[in-house]
């Protein structure tokens, strides 16, 4: 039977004021979650993710995606009931001990699970990330996305909205597997070569995830740093962790195509089409156009045999049908051409929750064809400049979806110039105001020898008031 030893840590880190991250630990139920969205709303999110899916406590696939969306339904309900919560979402990675002795993984945003073993580090998950998204088409490399200035930028995040798409699978456990849990404070500080020699060199899980975290910190520590390591005894399975690893994709997923048979995909048992009936009718045959008559005029009088001769009102009905017929596809392609153009705009907007999002359609909407949210920033409405907070608030309309992620990239990265300039100009202003304390007390230093050499009886003439202390330096943000 499969055993587990576990260990977990977190760490506020060595920028950040509040610790957004939480962890779960219990016997077959692991989560690492990492919260976002304001002073307290990512802490907030990132607990009640947990705490729902630890009452919920799912012991199948099915169930910890069930635990999942529910946990997604509580944040996103709480988030708008609270207008202090009002935007805020976790990333969550879960592993849970299944009932039939495998483990079922979930993914959504940027946390990750890696696989440990003999030596070899494997990333099991897919993050949903900007950065990511890039390195996998082939627009940035994998060196890059440790320093692109869009790295934090998450695609999808629990409880942002309604529903959810999240990422699973099944894994087969081997005798020896050591599984790993973090959010990106870990890996954005620490190697994969690191994360590996430390797993190796620690046999104790609890020491091993000690031994992560305060290598994050000696990394920088920008970032709130959660780690969960457990290892797995008493699995039956032995092969390659490749041929052990299943991705399950759901019957919802557009990503599902009838040729991949490399995935198991779950279908609901109403959602079964209708078996084909051993006969089927064959298809009727096309009106025929030809000649006046509905007939070609090689067939007439073939062999000096008269051909059978259509009455007139048969002759009514095939011209009927034909106008029909072409009135109807007309109509058809002209709705598809309505369609396409409704849904192949893309602009970016301000969405409900004040965040900066890339929509498909047109703002507003075009007819019966409503706007669909394809990409959520973490900017938000106190990020931008007044001239581009303006320009979304009416919808800026773009020539696609990579010309819109451009925009919004841009954006964000005058949000970081802006930030470092403030920076900049906050320790300006405190040089500037400490050579002014400086002036100041050597004024009062001078002052006070006149008055002592005066024969003035008036003391108190050479008297200041006391120097206001200089302007505190504010924290430097985390470096990009």
């Amino acid at each position: 039977m499969t055993s587990f030893t576990w260990g977990g840590a977190t760490h506020t880190g060595q920028v950040r004021s509040m610790n957004q991250d939480n962890l779960l630990t219990e016997d077959g139920l692991f989560a690492v979650a990492d919260g976002m969205g304001g002073h307290l709303g990512g802490e907030v999110a990132s607990a009640r993710a947990l705490e729902s899916l630890a009452e919920s406590g799912p012991d199948s696939l099915d169930a910890l995606v069930d635990a999942v969306r529910t946990a997604n339904r509580g944040v996103h309900a709480e988030s708008a009931d609270n207008p202090e919560l009002r935007g805020m979402g976790t990333t969550l990675v879960a592993v849970v001990h299944t009932d039939d002795d495998r483990l079922a993984l979930i993914n959504v945003g940027d946390s990750r699970i890696y696989q440990y073993s003999s030596g070899i580090l494997k990333q099991l998950t897919e993050d949903h990330s900007l950065v990511e998204t890039m390195v996998r088409r082939g627009q940035i490399t994998a060196e890059a996305a440790l320093t692109h200035p869009q790295r934090n930028v998450v695609l999808r995040a629990l409880g942002v909205d309604a529903d959810v798409d999240l990422d699973a699978w099944i894994l087969e456990p081997a005798d020896g597997d050591r599984l790993l849990l973090c959010s990106d404070g870990l890996f954005n500080e620490v190697s994969g070569e690191q994360i590996a020699g430390i797993l190796e060199s620690h046999t104790d899980p609890q020491a091993a995830a000690d031994r992560l975290v305060e290598a994050a910190n000696e990394g920088g520590g920008r970032d709130n740093i959660t780690v969960v390591v457990f290892d797995v005894s008493g699995a039956p399975a032995t092969a390659p962790i490749e041929d052990r690893l299943t991705q399950v994709r759901f019957a919802d997923d557009p990503t599902v195509s009838d040729d991949d048979t490399t995935r198991e995909v779950a279908v609901p048992v109403g959602a079964q089409p209708p078996d084909e009936p051993d006969d089927p009718l064959p298809p009727a045959p096309p009106p025929n156009l030809d000649g006046d008559d509905g007939r070609s005029g090689a067939d007439d009088d073939r062999d000096g045999v008269a051909g059978p001769t259509e009455s007139a009102p048969t002759r009514s009905v095939v011209r009927t049908m034909a106008f029909l017929t072409a009135i109807v596809l007309t109509f058809g392609v002209a709705l598809a051409g309505v369609a396409l153009w409704g849904r192949m705009s893309w602009f970016v907007a301000i969405s409900p929750t004040d965040q900066v999002t890339i929509y498909q359609g047109r703002p507003g909407g075009f007819l019966w064809f409503e706007p669909t949210v394809a990409e959520q920033s973490t900017l938000r409405v106190n990020d931008l400049e007044e001239a581009d907070l303006l320009e979304l608030e009416a919808g800026k309309t773009l020539g696609g979806r990579s010309e819109a992620q451009r925009y919004v990239a841009n954006l964000e990265d005058r949000a970081v110039d802006r930030a470092t300039t403030t920076t900049r100009a906050t320790t300006t202003t405190r040089k500037a105001t400490t050579t002014t304390e400086k002036a100041t007390t050597t004024t009062k230093k001078s002052t006070t020898t006149t008055a002592a050499k005066s024969t003035t009886t008036k003391k108190a003439n050479s008297l200041r008031a006391p120097v206001s202390p200089g302007t505190p330096v504010a924290h430097p943000p985390p470096r990009p």
